[in-house]
């Protein structure tokens, strides 16, 4: 009887590590996604290149190149993540183990209802001559603090960059995580980032097609993701980074200029397709990033004539194709202060 049991459990035993082994073949990072310890199905995560959905049983697999070094979450409708001071956790770092574990917790929350925050181009440089710390903490932050205060209802906030100046991250000792410990003088609110052309790190020796891929490690490391999507209530928020940064460059009159092309790269845009693939084409769409897809050179019968003041020639085209379909898309930009 003993040897019609093992024949019996062997096909079983034998499936079960034929799935162990296709699984670790097929993924190098798998995760949950839950809330309250239950599973949360078809919720989007990604590496910043490939996106994958969560199960019944609120578990993803991903096989990734693992180069932006996390996995980030789409967080859905209905749910917040906790906070790291400013910094919402939607994001988790990879490990670089054989396979990685990302998993991620939500909180549920009503907000189809919410008020917006939108900051850009803020600029702390801890230069004595400007005073900009003490402007920030004397004026700045008691005004946030107090509109926080008097606003009813749930409240977000979002930055568009330049949250810093790259050209005194080194000089003045104030760079990105100087700057965080100013932001969380302002309480009770996470902010999601993106990134600006003077937050990426100007220390380095690049070749200036290395430089970008170089410099937005910094970014990473004290940041987060410079891309991902987020939803809030029924709108979906996609944080873009159009910025390629090609490092310094001495000018004739002896003074450095950092020099960067704005424009999405394709591994960006290969990620925004498959994201937006997810949402249905209904659902309004909020597209950040830094620098404008278009200036404006006048206004004629009410309607601003546009041109291609900051973008590069053709990357607004490209940008354009992926958003084509969906109803209702407004762009949030800074950088023209």
């Amino acid at each position: 009887m003993k040897h019609i049991v093992f024949l019996k459990k062997l096909p079983a035993l034998c499936l079960l590590l034929a799935l162990r082994t296709a699984t670790a073949q097929e993924f190098n990072v798998v995760g949950t996604v839950r809330c309250d310890g239950k599973p949360v199905a078809g919720a989007v995560v990604s590496d910043g290149e490939r996106t994958a959905v969560t199960d019944a049983a609120g578990t993803y697999g991903l096989r990734s190149s693992k180069r932006c070094g996390y996995v980030f979450l789409s967080v859905p409708s209905g749910y917040e993540v906790e906070a790291d001071g400013v910094i919402p956790r939607h994001f988790v770092p990879l490990a670089g183990e054989a396979v990685d574990r990302a998993d991620f917790e939500l909180v549920r929350a009503e907000n189809d209802r919410y008020t917006l925050f939108v900051l850009n181009d803020i600029h702390l440089t801890n230069t004595v001559a400007q005073q900009d710390i003490r402007q920030f903490r004397e004026k700045f932050v008691p005004d946030f603090r107090e509109t926080l205060r008097t606003t009813p209802g749930k409240q977000y906030a979002l930055t568009l960059g330049d949250m810093t100046t790259d050209s005194r991250w080194y000089r003045n000792r104030f760079g990105l995580p100087e700057y965080l410990k100013e932001m969380e003088r302002i309480p009770s609110i996470a902010i999601y980032h993106g990134m600006g052309n003077h937050d990426n790190d100007p220390k380095g020796n690049h070749r200036p097609e290395a430089w970008d891929s170089t410099a937005v490690k910094t970014y990473r490391r004290v940041i987060g993701p410079n891309y991902y999507s987020f939803n809030l209530g029924k709108v979906h928020y996609v944080m873009l980074d159009n910025i390629v940064y090609l490092g310094p460059r001495k000018l004739e009159n002896g003074k450095t200029r950092w020099d960067f092309r704005v424009c999405i790269d394709e591994t960006q845009l290969g990620w925004l397709e498959q994201d937006l693939s997810h949402v249905k084409k209904s659902t309004p769409l909020v597209v950040c990033m830094h620098a404008p897809l278009f200036g404006c050179k006048a206004l004629k019968n009410g309607r601003a004539q546009l041109k291609q003041k900051f973008t590069e020639e053709g990357a607004a085209d490209e940008l354009l194709a992926k958003l084509a379909g969906f109803r209702k898309v407004c762009l949030l930009t800074g950088h023209t202060h």
